[in-house]
């Protein structure tokens, strides 16, 4: 049975993706739980074959419907798809290749269940520097 709407809530805390050492404030704030906004790619599957759901989260919230009992998972990145010219060419930096996208659009930063009542889900994340992207000097 699909649900009507779920309501989510969203916190989020982040790595520091800087470069040089970081004031002791910045690292406080980056670790204080704050309401996220950004996309969230919820799939009930860890290797996304299913279609998926695609959150707009403002201010940590945000709203679907659709969802049918089970679990979930929550992925930062859009699913990456591989195309053609891409495993033709060689990649441009070590860090950028096409595995590395993949790996990392597969990284799941949580998961949470969906029940025949569940009407809010309340979801505290972690937002972690680009592992494709070269770090900072």
């Amino acid at each position: 049975m699909q649900h009507e709407t779920i309501n989510f809530e969203i916190q989020s805390t982040e790595d520091y993706c800087g470069g040089a050492a970081p004031p002791e404030e910045l690292i406080n704030e980056l670790r204080t739980l704050k309401p996220y906004t950004g996309k969230i790619y919820v799939h009930n599957t860890t290797d996304r074959t299913d279609e998926g759901v695609s959150l707009d989260v403002l201010e940590g919230k945000a709203s679907a419907s659709g969802f049918v009992e089970g679990t979930y998972h929550l992925f930062l990145y859009k699913k990456y798809v591989m195309t053609a010219s891409e495993s033709n060419k060689e990649s441009i930096s070590p860090f950028n290749t096409p595995e590395c996208q993949k790996d990392k659009s597969l990284k799941s930063v949580g998961t949470f269940e969906v029940a025949l009542d569940t009407k809010t889900i309340s979801k505290q994340i972690h937002v972690m520097c680009d592992p494709c992207m070269e770090t900072r000097p």
